[in-house]
């Protein structure tokens, strides 16, 4: 990897870092059960800077747009599964802070995410 990096990447970019292998959630299950691995918990940050899985820092930071104007509460959503609002429909900032986003947001606060979207993460499933 760090020869590939070194020619293909680092020449084109101003900054750079590893992150912990991740499951990239819906489509990558199978795989992983195939490879026989089991990846990093969570959505912990970069290597040499992790945090702790909860509160995941992506839903109170980032706004994560599918490909088909949804905006889901996560990265790894690659289905649309964890949609918090319709961009079609509804503003961003309308949807950023809907009451399920809200919702959401309180059970990573209270590092409880039991009975929500999150509950099947990596990390506490």
């Amino acid at each position: 990897m760090e020869q590939l990096l070194a020619q293909q990447v680092l020449p084109y970019v101003d900054k750079h870092y590893w992150l912990p292998l991740y499951s990239m959630g819906a489509f990558a299950t199978q795989r992983e059960e195939q490879l026989g691995y089991r990846p990093t918990a969570g959505n912990q940050g970069r290597i040499g800077a992790l945090r702790e899985p909860l509160p995941c820092w992506s839903a109170f930071t980032e706004g994560h747009a599918t490909a088909e104007g949804k905006l889901s509460a996560c990265c790894f959503d690659a289905k649309a599964t964890w949609t918090m609002g319709d961009l079609n429909n509804v503003s961003f900032m309308e949807a950023w802070n809907s009451a399920s986003f809200v919702k959401l947001r309180s059970a990573h606060l209270n590092r409880d995410v039991r009975g929500t979207v999150c509950e099947s993460c990596v990390a506490y499933g």
